[in-house]
């Protein structure tokens, strides 16, 4: 299985049962208007110590430094989104990530492949890793676990998403780990789609949809969303459930 893209990863574990190891420091990501009139609440859940001494950990950022660990997009996307994607509207500040959507107007290429000049009517920001990660057939490195603590934005068109993927898509595999519509605050998405031509999912991938609700708005803190991912599964963990 070739390994993937990761948007907005904050870090990766790799099984291999390793004694001692550190417990893991979570990185952060919140939209900016959001946390200008609210204080950074975790709601409360935090990782035992003992919960990641099975794993390995081989990349983390905390964003408390800058962003030479990822590549940020320079152009507008796929699926008729509307937004253009643009490094300025990604800000480290005091340890967070802040990927801020504006409407304003914009001029650029139409996608990463395609440079027709497009006009926009709002700008966003997205990042991806510039290393690549998935599962081996090496011992010990079968199983990884993608973590990480993020806040969500409740805001009509707002659709953010931590997500995996390689190129030529679907053919290597897209696993979004959590995707969140911002008129619906008290839930999240995870999908996977796949297929084996270029641009053409298989026929029942779209119904690769699971849908999570939760008693509180997901908008109200951080939560720790996760993903552990093997050559038999995924397992999607929220707050450690």
């Amino acid at each position: 299985m070739k390994v993937l893209s990761i948007s907005f990863i904050l870090l990766l574990l790799v099984s291999c049962k390793k004694e001692g190891a550190k417990p893991v420091q979570v990185g952060s990501s919140v939209s900016k208007d959001i946390a200008e009139n609210n204080t950074f609440n975790d709601c409360g859940y935090h990782p035992s110590d003992d919960l990641y001494e099975d794993w390995n950990l081989v990349f983390q950022e905390d964003f408390d430094h800058d962003l030479s660990n990822w590549n940020a997009w320079e152009s507008g996307a796929f699926n008729e989104e509307l937004q253009y994607y643009r490094s300025e509207n990604i800000e480290i500040k005091d340890g967070y990530l802040f990927i801020n959507a504006k409407r304003e107007k914009a001029t650029g290429a139409t996608d990463p492949f395609n440079n027709d000049i497009k006009e926009f009517e709002f700008t966003s920001g997205r990042i991806e890793s510039k290393e690549l990660f998935g599962p081996e057939a090496t011992e010990g490195k079968e199983v990884v676990r993608f973590s990480a603590r993020l806040r969500l934005v409740e805001a009509h068109g707002i659709w953010p998403a931590w997500w995996s993927y390689n190129d030529p898509w679907p053919t290597q595999g897209e696993i979004d780990i959590l995707e969140a519509r911002g008129n619906k605050p008290y839930e999240f998405q995870s999908c996977f789609h796949y297929g084996a031509e270029i641009n053409t999912l298989e026929t029942d991938a779209k119904f690769n949809e699971f849908h999570y609700k939760h008693p509180e708005k997901l908008t109200k803190c951080f939560h720790l969303y996760e993903l552990e991912w093997s050559k038999d599964y995924f397992k999607i963990i929220f707050d450690g459930e």
